[in-house]
């Protein structure tokens, strides 16, 4: 497939780290003879037409099973944070807590589900890098969320083009059948 054919994956708002994955350049088909008069559609077989959109819905497919996958560790990254905080809470309400944290400075480990580093930092720092966390991960599970919907919607424009070809195609062959009776080229005359 040439290039100019190809949607850079790197433009839906989550996978800007996954950038040698691409999607086809999917456009709906409003018309079929603006469609089949373009040059890489021209000469080229209505099986070959078709194959060319099942291989998009199978792409669109396989990057929503990515994308799918990212969004469940961010929302389990993100009921984990949940869990720490709610943790961290209680830690905070013990008797004797102002001492352990304020006064003796005693550090808090926080590791997040979706790093790999173990900190070992301060409550107040804890309770920060928490909130700047719990704001990226909603950030990222919307922008997952929003990336979803644009790939469903072109794998289904993808099938529906499909359709529309396959539709088109049949009602082409009925039409060259029914032309054929009408003209008498499918009687055979007897004399």
């Amino acid at each position: 497939m040439d290039n100019d054919n190809m949607l850079d994956f790197t433009d839906l708002i989550s996978c800007k780290d996954l950038p040698n994955i691409t999607l086809h350049n999917i456009r709906p088909i409003y018309s079929i003879k603006v469609f089949m008069s373009e040059p890489k559609n021209s000469n080229v077989s209505i099986a070959e037409l078709i194959k060319r959109q099942e291989v998009s819905a199978e792409q669109c497919r396989k990057a929503l099973k990515v994308i799918k996958d990212r969004l469940l560790l961010k929302m389990a990254a993100l009921q984990e944070l949940k869990k720490y905080l709610l943790d961290l809470h209680s830690e905070i309400k013990k008797p004797g807590a102002g001492t352990r944290f304020v006064t003796n400075q005693e550090k808090v480990k926080l590791h997040f589900l979706d790093e790999t580093e173990i900190r070992e930092v301060e409550l107040s720092d804890a309770v920060e890098r928490c909130n700047i966390k719990l704001s990226s991960l909603y950030c990222e599970i919307l922008a997952l969320d929003s990336d979803m919907g644009s790939v469903a919607y072109l794998e289904r424009v993808a099938q529906i083009n499909k359709d529309f070809i396959m539709d088109w195609h049949k009602t082409q062959r009925q039409n060259k059948t029914s032309n054929i009776h009408c003209s008498g080229q499918g009687v055979k005359k007897t004399f």
